[in-house]
Formats: structure tokens, C-alpha cells, sequence
């Protein structure tokens, strides 16, 4: 049904618009339903952006490695408190990151590419439930109809464990004398807990 799709993506923002005629792309040239071809999208996004996760993850060992002088510096600037050797401590971490080529938010990076990318799924599946109608008959299982609620919660489960499990494997290592990144973790896995109720009204 490429008409629907074309329906649905016309006022749709380009990321919104280019996830839905990728997703109607799958579903046209294997002849999988719909659940199956959201699915095989989402693993086809998934292996794109491993070579950017693989990147992280080197980035993140150097990160680690670092750790013992960024530690060293931290101490400086805890025992003296002092206006001018905070920002001595400060310039110096910012070499110590500019020299070995590392952003201290590092360990953040992967949520910054798989969060937009996973926004922009919702926002195509939503917008896909309300203006294409093959979708009522394009699940399986449980889940035949997907314009409707998962009446037995599985689904809304499934995204919030995904979800927790991205933060937890992405912001793993690097949290060490990070107060932001700590703070920033746990707000990540509460987010992650909150999607269970904030989605579990939604079509599936």
C-alpha cells in the first residue's frame, strides 16, 4: 500500500518521512508484514550506526586509560578550592583531552545517536498507526492489530528493558569523577523505567 505510506509521510518531518518510506520499502520488496518489516528496519538502523558505536567504544578505552591523570588533576583541585587552581585544573584537563584526541562526553555518544534515531521511530510509527489502515491487521501473535494498545503490557516492557539496556551498555565505563555523566546515567534509567507507563496506552 505505497499510497498510505506517501499519505502518512507528506507531513511528516524529513527523518520522520525518510524512516516510514524505509520501513514501507522493506515491506514492499520482501512481502513481510508490517510488524516484521518495522523489525527488519530497525535492525537494518541498528547495523548502520555499529560502525559509530565501534567508535565509541575505542573512545571510551582511551577514556579510561586516561583516568588515573584525570584523577591526579581532580585531587589538585579539590585540596586547593582556590579560584585560580580550579582554572589551572580546568586548563589542564582540557589539554589532557585536546592531546589524546577525547571528548569527555564520550560515554554519552551512543545515546546521542541512538536517541534522536528511536524519537524519530516513534514519531513515524504514531504517525503511520493513524493514516495507514493495513496496519490494523499487520501484527501477529498477541499483537495482530497494531492501532491498538498491548493489552498485556509485553511490548511497553520490551522497549523500556531495550531502552535500559542501551544506557547501561553505553554509558558503562567513563563515569568515574564524572558527577555530570553520574547524574546524567541516573535520569537515563529512570527515563528508561518511565517509558513503561508513559507508552503502555499507545498502539503497539
Amino acid at each position: 500500500f505505497p499510497g498510505e505510506v506517501a499519505a502518512a509521510a507528506a507531513d511528516s518531518f524529513p527523518p520522520v518521512a525518510a524512516l516510514q518510506y524505509a520501513i514501507d520499502a522493506v515491506h514492499s520488496f520482501t512481502g513481510l508484514n508490517w510488524w516484521a518489516s518495522i523489525a527488519v528496519t530497525t535492525i537494518l538502523i541498528r547495523t548502520v550506526t555499529i560502525p559509530l558505536l565501534v567508535n565509541q567504544l575505542k573512545s571510551t578505552m582511551k577514556l579510561n586509560a586516561m583516568r588515573p591523570e584525570i584523577e591526579a588533576i581532580n585531587m589538585e583541585m579539590r585540596n586547593s578550592m582556590d579560584p585560580q587552581s580550579m582554572l589551572e585544573g580546568k586548563r589542564k584537563l582540557g589539554e589532557l583531552f585536546t592531546k589524546r584526541g577525547v571528548n569527555p562526553l564520550t560515554p554519552l555518544k551512543g545515546l546521542f545517536i541512538q536517541g534522536p534515531i528511536f524519537m524519530s521511530f516513534f514519531f513515524a510509527i504514531q504517525n503511520m498507526v493513524e493514516k495507514v489502515p493495513s496496519l490494523k491487521g499487520g501484527g501477529a501473535y498477541w499483537f495482530t492489530d497494531l492501532t491498538t494498545p498491548d493489552e498485556l503490557y509485553i511490548l511497553p516492557v520490551l522497549t523500556s528493558v531495550t531502552f535500559l539496556a542501551t544506557v547501561e551498555l553505553n554509558m558503562q565505563e567513563g563515569m568515574e569523577g564524572n558527577p555530570m555523566l553520574q547524574t546524567m546515567k541516573k535520569f537515563s534509567r529512570i527515563l528508561a523505567l518511565m517509558t513503561i507507563p508513559f507508552t503502555m496506552h499507545f498502539p503497539k
